[in-house]
């Protein structure tokens, strides 16, 4: 418990960062321009254009970025997206939702393609906003390192899953789950390895999706099976 204080401490200072941050962005996004990298005022011309999709590759060298985008269908583009804005318990996320729109009013479709950190030329200072996406970064990091394993550990012990047996297993007067803490280290490693978001993106949407599957399905059936109650009181 004196763990998860520390860290419940630690996230408020990292919520004031975060804010900061955002103010930044909104703040830049009003007054400042940078021509060089297609940030300009807003434009209703410019989100009309950008809110057409566009699934072919393009070569961002000829903008000065040594990166080929490849080509993109709208199920890669939909796994990145849903997975960030629409999962389960991802609603403190959808003030990111506001930054797309605020992105496509402003910036030119070829850097918003090209630029990863866009976002950051957009902004006041930069320097702000850059903190805040390191401290989101870091406090990110600090609820899946608490919460994760944690969350396995109770899988396991329900039986459920045998091959997960192990991983209930918890150390000292607080359970401290030691063994399923070691296993999403493996697999973290094994992103960073990766070291592509977008593919890491398509793959976390899987859970998501069969997540809600489960919620829908359990509310039809919760629905079908009160119908039937209904009705048989009724005879």
């Amino acid at each position: 418990m004196a763990g998860a204080r520390w860290v419940i401490r630690l996230q408020l200072i990292l919520i004031a960062f975060l804010a900061l941050a955002v103010v930044d962005f909104y703040l830049g996004a009003v007054f400042r321009i940078d021509t060089e990298h297609g940030v300009g005022h807003f434009s209703a011309f410019r989100f009309d254009l950008n809110s057409v999709p566009m699934y072919a590759g393009f070569n961002c060298s000829v903008l000065g970025y040594d990166v080929q985008q490849s080509p993109q269908n709208f199920f890669t583009v939909f796994g990145v997206f849903f997975a960030n804005f629409l999962g389960v318990l991802a609603g403190s996320s959808m003030i990111t939702l506001t930054f797309i729109l605020v992105l496509g009013s402003l910036v030119d479709r070829a850097y918003l393609i090209c630029d990863t950190m866009i976002a950051e030329k957009v902004a006041l200072t930069g320097f702000l906003f850059l903190t805040g996406l390191y401290v989101s970064s870091l406090s990110s990091t600090i609820g899946t390192l608490l919460g994760t394993p944690r969350v396995i550990q109770s899988i396991a012990s329900e039986g459920i899953i045998p091959v997960l047996n192990p991983l209930a297993v918890g150390q000292g007067a607080n359970r401290t789950p030691v063994r399923a803490g070691l296993v999403m280290t493996l697999i973290a490693i094994i992103s960073v390895i990766i070291g592509n978001l977008n593919k890491l993106a398509v793959l976390s949407t899987m859970p998501f999706l069969i997540t809600y599957a489960f919620v829908n399905y359990s509310y039809v059936s919760l629905a079908m099976s009160y119908d039937l109650q209904t009705v048989s009181k009724m005879r």
